[in-house]
């Protein structure tokens, strides 16, 4: 019997690729009772498991999570890496600080890159300014500008990152570009609206280089996950939760209270007006669900 531990590296239709420190890969299931103590097993967990043949494992115990998204639902990453399109699509400036918002709440910190800058350039920058304020890295990429991908190497390099967004954007092929490999599939664009479709079906680790990988994801236009508590929805926004506490009022919503330093500062130009508007989107989806508790 071969007993080893290892990364589940791909889900699929149940079965579990997992990179053992051994070097070698097994083809995973797991035990019954394995499934009744935890909810799922996702990609990235670390597990111990056993073997008959070298080939063919079970999974019998998954060791101790440092980190998990909702959504993409990942586990055990050091930073995520947020691809959204300025153009063909539009950006979707709520998903984007929701998924923003749940790094911050994992304490895993985001890297943004909006792709297809060329097609709407004016707004690239203005977007890819709002971020840089707060301020949190950005890249911006597109036929004819320059090159990000040595920099993106250099965030990537020594990381697991899951890269994340919505369909379309461009996720597969910035990762092929970065690795100079045709590792993910992808399509190519409509001529006539230039707009990419979802080619990635599941989640799945690829190394990079020494203590390097990427997690490519599968895409998604919507998140409808809210925080337990009202006092989470600040502490997810970065420049708001800065400023917090030099409200007048200490339970200060931020959204119609006198005397409110964070209102005062998207006045000011400080804080950017889309970015309290998603912080406002979010805190009436809230209110709602506390309101459907009651009903």
């Amino acid at each position: 019997m071969i007993r080893f531990t290892g990364r589940i590296t791909k889900n699929q239709n149940g079965y579990f690729f997992v990179a053992a420190t051994d070097g070698n890969s097994y083809l995973c299931k797991t035990r019954g009772r394995l499934r009744l103590e935890w909810d799922d097993l996702f990609v990235g967990d670390w597990v111990d498991g056993e073997s008959e043949d070298g080939e063919y494992g079970l999974i019998t115990r998954v060791q101790p999570r440092t980190s998990r998204l909702q959504r993409p639902p990942v586990v055990n990453i050091s930073q995520v890496l947020l691809v959204t399109s300025v153009a063909a699509p539009a950006p979707n400036r709520v998903l984007l600080d929701k998924l923003i918002w749940m790094c911050e709440h994992e304490r895993l910190p985001p890297v943004l890159c909006f792709t297809k800058a060329d097609l709407a350039p004016a707004a690239a920058e203005e977007i890819a300014a709002v971020y840089r304020q707060i301020p949190y890295p950005v890249l911006v990429s597109g036929y004819g500008l320059p090159p990000v991908l040595d920099e993106l190497r250099t965030l990537l390099q020594g990381r697991l990152t899951a890269v994340c967004g919505p369909s379309g954007v461009g996720k597969s092929t910035l990762l092929n570009a970065v690795t100079g490999r045709r590792l993910f599939a992808t399509q190519a664009l409509s001529e006539k609206i230039r707009r990419g479709r979802n080619t990635t079906r599941h989640s799945e680790i690829v190394p990079l280089g020494a203590d390097t990988f990427v997690m490519d994801t599968p895409g998604f236009g919507s998140l409808s996950y809210v925080p337990n508590e009202f006092a989470e929805l600040a502490a997810g926004f970065k420049e708001i939760r800065e400023r917090s506490g030099d409200c007048r009022f200490n339970d200060c919503s931020h959204l119609q209270e006198p005397h409110c330093a964070v209102r005062a500062a998207v006045a000011g130009g400080e804080i950017a007006g889309s970015r309290y508007d998603s912080y406002c989107f979010m805190a009436t989806e809230w209110k709602e669900r506390e309101k459907e508790k009651y009903r």
